[in-house]
């Protein structure tokens, strides 16, 4: 007997035998069976620090990005020394 299973994000999943709509189980015509379980969405919180998170990221990146270009243009041996980490 194989069990496939498929499962999306795993936040929170189902603990209690009530919630049974988030588990199936489908079997083919060769017997085959085939376990899905459904899990809850992401909460927004995760979606609003997740915003905050790539605002940040890309304030960052604009804030050093001419002097990072500057850097990997430079011909010192220093900046070409720094430039390959």
């Amino acid at each position: 007997m194989s069990y496939t299973t498929f499962m999306g994000l795993l936040y929170i999943m189902p603990a209690s035998i009530e919630e049974i709509d988030h588990v199936k189980i489908i079997e083919d015509e060769k017997k085959n069976k085939k376990i899905i379980l459904s899990s809850y969405g992401l909460p927004l919180m995760f979606w609003g620090y997740f915003l905050v998170l790539i605002t940040l990221e890309l304030a960052m990146y604009f804030s050093v990005q001419t002097i990072a270009i500057k850097l990997m243009n430079s011909d010192e041996f220093f900046d070409k020394l720094i430039d390959t980490f």
